[in-house]
Formats: C-alpha cells, structure tokens, sequence
C-alpha cells in the first residue's frame, strides 16, 4: 500500500529538486519535493474552511487554516536545513490529518478549536526540537529509568490530583496554570523509549535474551499496567500492552512471547466482562451494535449510521450530521470524516497513516545501530495499534476503548505526543543519507539485527489497517441503504422536515395545506437546513385532507397522494444539496359544502359526505368529532384517550346499519358501511332519494341516516345517538 501511493504520489507533481527515499531493491530512487505535498495539504485545508465560512458567516474560524499553514511551512523549512535527507513523506501526511482534525473540531466543537491550535503549536516545536539530523538521542537513551520513572510518577499522580476537564468522569488529566494534559498519552511515548534502550543495551544489538532480561522490563511494563488499571483508563492500557508486546517480539525474534501476552490480554478482557459491568458494556456492544441502539449501544449505532450515511463521497464538508455522535470531536473524528467526505475521505486518512506506519518501519529496517531499530519500530508499531484501536471501536472491529486518533482527535496531549514520535522518527530518518542505505544496512546485518520480526510487524500493521479499510466500505457502501433507512436514524427526521411538500388546494384554489420555513439558520454544528412545518388554514377540511406528522404518520390527501406531495430527489440536487420540493395537488374538495355539513354535525357524533352523482367527485367529507391538525402532536395523547374518537373518521371508516336503507344489491348484501359506500350507492340509485331513517346498532344506540339529492350532489348524513 506504502509503495503504490507513492507511486501516485510522485505522479501527482514533477520534482524540481528530487530527494531520495530506499526502493524496493535498496536503491535510492527520487521522489517529488515534500513542499509540494505541504502545499496540497495547505489548499485542501484552505478550501474546506472556506466553504464552513460561507456556511456559517464565522470568519474566525479562518484561523485555524492560517495557523496550519504558517507551522507547516516554518517546520517544512526548518526540516529542510537540519535534516535534508529525512523522509520526505512523514510530515507531509501529518499535516494533511492535522488538517482533517481541525476540520472535525470547527464542525462539531468550535469552542475547542483554539486551544487545539495551541497545542499544535507546541507539538510543532516538539518535533522540530528532536528531527534534526546531527543532534544525538543520547540523552533519551541514557537517562532511559529517569524518563520512566517521570511518566509513571505523572500517572500516578492522576491518582491524588487528576480531574476531568468535562467536569465528570474519570479523573485522568493533571491540569497545570489551566492546561489539561494527560500522562497516558507521554507514558506510552516514554515507555517505547525506555524499551528501546533497555533492549539495545551496550552489548551487541539485540543478542538473544533470556528470562533475566525479561523480568525487568516486563516489571517495569507491570506497573505502568497496574496504574492503568486503577485509574481504570482500559484504552490506555491495552494500548500500552499491545505496544509492549511489538516491542518485545522485535527484541526477541520469539513470536510466542507475544502471543501469550496477547492471549492474556483477551483472557483478562473476556473476566472483565464478567466482574466489570462497565468492560460488559462494551463488549456487549461490539457484539451486537444495535442491540440497544436507543440506549446502552446508542454511540456505536450512531457512529455506523454516520458512516453509511456519508457513502462514497460523503455529504459534503458542512453538510453531515457528525453532532448526533456522543463525543465524535474526541473519540469518533474519523466517523465525522466519513460522514462529510465519504469512503473517499475515509480511505485517505487510513492510507495517510499507512504512508506514516509504513515510512517508519522502512525507517526502523534501515537503521544503523539498535537503538534506532527498536525506537522507530516501537513509534511505528504504537501508531499502527492506536489508528486499529480508535478506527476499529468506531467500526465494530473491536471493542470501544475511548483513546484518540493521531493527529486528528480533539485533545492537546495525544496531539502533542505524535507530534514528538513523529519528530523522533523524522531524526532516526534524517541520519541516512541516500549514499549510506547500503553501508547501514551492512552494518545492521553485521551486528546481528532481527530485520524477520520487523517485517513480520509492518506486515501485521498493514493489514490491521487494511481490516480498518475494509470495515468502512463495508459499512459505508454494502450497508448503507440498510442503515440510512433505520428509524433510529435521526438524519431522517432533518432530511424529512426539510422537505417542502407540495400545497394541497381546493377545486377553487383555496389553500388546505401548506409547508412554511419555520427556520432558516439552523445550529452550525447541525447543519444550515430550511425547516419546513406543515400548516391547515381550513382545519374543519381534516377529515378530508388528513394529516402530515413526523411522529404519527399520514392521512387522507397527505397520505394519498405523499409522493406527488414530497417529490423525488435527482443525484444532482443530492450532489448539490438543493432542497427537495414537492408538487401541488388540487383536489375536488369544495369548501361551501364541507362547511355546510360541518356546521350541520357541530356537536354531533358522525359523518357526512357530498358527492357529485354524475362524477363521482367527492366534495365535502366531514366527521364528527374532528381534530385540529395544527395541533395534532401536542393534543396527540388527549385525542387517543378521547372516548369520542375523534381521531377516527367517521365519513370513510364508519361502520353502520344499512339493513333497513334497501340499498342491498347496491352495497352487496352489506349490514353496515360508512357514508361514503352508502353515498356511492345512492349515486346509482336516484329513486331511492330522500331517506331519513333510524336504525338500531347492534353495539347499542341507533343512527340516523338522512340522504337526499341536491341537483346533481347526493349528501348523506349518519348522526349517532
């Protein structure tokens, strides 16, 4: 994958200065100038801001975009000077997902979005104070129990003086002069470094180890384990553990070492499950996703459904619904992304990390001592575990575990820390220059390094992110239809009221039923959408036009004629996110007979019907009691418990006597109808015109039938009592 989006990549612009990266076969060969990739980053960034501006007249989030490009350029620059042999893809691809990330953060938590332009800041400076070629990593190889030691006591500390910045919460934060930061995240870091130089050691590079050299590391992995545990930070954790065990198999070249650390970790996970209501919680989850998708699995359910909504080219930036994921700024961008920017989106930001992953495991493969081999392979192998880790949770692969995405997610120490690997790897790059490939690699063989297991490893990293890939086409192109079309998808109720429905008229052209934009600037961390509400400026005609709700369906005209109403969507209006619109539909009813006979059952019970007797048209359909549909949601409750029924229309699905009317061949042998069956009768039966007659009901009471001919309109009446 690393390979074949390079190759596009050096297609994409030709080099004026090439620099040279290892081939396949050791040779160097060059690839485009990295400012070239910086610039591309920069402009899709710029675009994307641009079109959020326009959409929510917030100029200020202009910023963001500035800020980006100024630390890109300046780093770009300052890369240039002190490691000109560095690899020339890694800072690139990071600035493209940092672009992504404060895209998500401007979408769904602008309020976030300077201090994340903060802590960029610092990250910046970070990786450029450790990537310059020529200075030495001594000091983080000799003081290697000193830096441990350091992160341990920052996470223990958690323990006495830790706080939420969300005020709730496990308390996994220490804020310093109002600055949050989390000792997980510089732990893992710190807990590579010390591997790295633990394993290394000053004897030859990674001789076989025995139990004795095991002990200590797995000690010192315990404890950071068990703090972990306390915390109950379970993210955090299996992260430091699966890294630990990379780690180790790139020490030892014993692949079960691993493999038991493994099987450990899905046993403890497995009694988690059964002690832990919380650990149950999630692994009931990601069994079932939408087991409970109202409640207990309502993020996961709602993650999936964003992503099938976005589809292959997604809703367009500012056009998603992001928001309706629980912490999606934090735990869940990468569903934001494949909501606005689709499997197309999706794909790139997982081919950005495996350009990364990739990148530093040729780095590792190719460096000239241990140290070197075991630190970049460890950076490579924590990145390629978080991006599974948050990527899989957010697409059923795995159980959630709530840690962040690299570079992307809103949070100043995870952002802060990759920036610092990433650095360390630019460095380790920036030490080969492309006349040394061969020598370093001479020089590693010589002293005896494992390259198997590191191949082994980037193999496992590209397919872990291979199975992310996977997941979300699944997800956003195989089940997409079925997902979008749940009814716990809450983007259906938005897509739906913002559907103006055709008018429905009267034969005169009076108005019976309207659509209003009730709302035209929606909350930007929605969506700028027109709200339509359907309104009835003749609400004695319900029985006749029926009812439009989101929450209780259809009736009548509404329901009858709902897809001339609603209209159809084109791919172009779908592309270009032009509002739907519906059609109008005229119907026979005539107001000065529905007012007629509404008047004629005021405070009666029962139903009336005009029909023309030549025609057939029905022009006036009255039942009473009947119901304001203006106010159909809020009376809802009351008009269900109403002995009177006033919800039900007695003109089309009352069911009354007709035994005495002799209208039996007419009605076919029938012993009740409604009066709409007995009116279309009589409109074949004029000489049975006038009828007043009284019937008893078989459920107790009687009716009172009265049909007469009025030229050329029958009008039927049936009043209960």
């Amino acid at each position: 994958m690393g390979g074949w989006l390079l190759g596009v990549l050096r297609r994409l612009s030709p080099s004026a200065r090439p620099e040279f990266v290892e081939g396949r076969a050791g040779a160097p060969y060059p690839v485009p100038n990295s400012q070239s990739f910086i610039f591309l980053a920069l402009a899709f960034a710029w675009v994307c801001f641009a079109a959020l501006v326009i959409q929510t007249r917030q100029t200020n989030l202009l910023a963001a975009p500035a800020v980006l490009s100024v630390i890109a350029i300046a780093a770009e620059v300052f890369l240039r000077r002190v490691a000109p042999s560095r690899d020339p893809l890694l800072w690139p691809s990071a600035v493209l997902l940092m672009a992504f990330g404060l895209i998500v953060i401007a979408r769904v938590a602008p309020n976030f979005l300077p201090r994340q332009m903060l802590w960029l800041c610092l990250g910046a400076a970070g990786m450029c104070a450790v990537a310059p070629a020529r200075f030495s990593l001594r000091w983080l190889r000799r003081f290697k129990y000193t830096w441990l030691l350091i992160g341990l006591a920052l996470l223990a500390a958690t323990l006495f003086f830790g706080v939420n910045p969300a005020g709730q919460g496990a308390p996994l934060w220490l804020s310093l002069l109002g600055v949050f930061f989390q000792p997980a995240e510089v732990l893992r870091l710190l807990m590579i470094a010390f591997l790295a130089a633990f394993y290394a050691g000053d004897g030859p590079p990674l001789a076989p180890l025995q139990g004795s050299g095991i002990k200590p590391a797995l000690l010192m992995g315990g404890v950071a384990l068990a703090l972990l545990a306390v915390q109950q930070d379970l993210g955090a954790g299996a992260l430091l553990l699966l890294t630990f065990l990379f780690m180790l198999y790139l020490a030892t070249g014993r692949g079960w070492f691993s493999l038991m650390g493994f099987a450990a970790l899905v046993a403890v996970i497995a009694l988690g499950g059964l002690v832990s209501a919380r650990v149950n919680l999630r692994i009931q989850t990601w069994l079932n996703p939408f087991g409970d998708p109202l409640e207990r699995s309502f993020q996961i359910a709602q993650s999936l459904i964003a992503v099938a909504s976005g589809g292959v080219f997604g809703q367009g930036v500012g056009q998603g619904f992001p928001a309706f994921v629980p912490a999606v700024h934090t735990d869940f961008p990468f569903v934001a992304i494949a909501e606005e920017f689709g499997l197309v989106g999706a794909l790139t930001v997982i081919a950005l990390f495996a350009v990364i992953v990739l990148r530093a495991w040729r780095v590792a493969q190719n460096a000239p001592d241990a140290y070197g081999f075991l630190l970049a392979g460890g950076i490579a192998a924590s990145f390629a575990v978080q991006v599974f880790v948050i990527i899989g949770g957010n697409l059923a692969l795995v159980p959630l575990t709530g840690v962040t995405l690299p570079f992307v997610s809103y949070g100043g120490s995870s952002l802060a820390v990759s920036c610092l690997a990433l650095g360390l790897v630019i460095h380790l790059s920036g030490q080969m220059s492309s006349k040394s490939h061969g020598a370093a690699r001479m020089v590693s063989s010589s002293q005896g390094l494992l390259r198997q297991p590191a191949r082994v490893s980037a193999g496992l990293s590209a397919a872990m992110l291979a199975a992310c890939a996977l997941a979300v086409t699944y997800w956003g192109v195989v089940q997409s239809q079925t997902l979008t079309a749940r009814d716990d998808n809450p983007r259906r109720v938005l897509a739906e009221q913002a559907i103006q429905r055709g008018r429905i008229l009267a034969r005169d052209g009076q108005v019976l039923a309207v659509s209003s934009a009730i709302s035209q600037t929606r909350d930007p961390l929605v969506s700028r959408l027109a709200v339509f509400a359907r309104q009835y400026p003749q609400p004695q005609a319900a029985p006749f036009v029926g009812y439009y709700s989101l929450n209780h369906g259809l009736s009548g005209v509404e329901e009858s004629a709902d897809v001339t109403l609603r209209g159809a969507r084109s791919f172009g209006d779908a592309l270009l996110h032009r509002p739907q619109a519906g059609a109008d539909v005229t119907t026979t009813l005539d107001l000065r007979w529905q007012n007629e006979l509404a008047g004629q059952l005021a405070g009666a019970t029962g139903g009336a019907v005009a029909l023309n007797a030549r025609t057939g048209e029905v022009l006036a359909l009255v039942s009473a009691p009947f119901y304001n549909p203006n106010t159909l949601d809020k009376e809802w409750d009351a008009l269900k418990q109403n002995p009177s029924a006033p919800l039900l229309n007695r003109a089309v699905d009352g069911a009354y006597p007709v035994s005495g009317l002799g209208l039996g061949a007419a009605l076919g042998q029938a012993q009740t109808a409604s009066p709409v069956q007995v009116a279309r009768a009589l409109a074949g039966l004029p000489a049975a015109l006038p009828i007043h007659k009284t019937l008893v009901r078989p459920s107790g009471g009687s009716v009172v039938w009265q049909a007469e001919l009025r030229g050329d309109v029958v009008v039927v009446t049936a009043t209960e009592r």
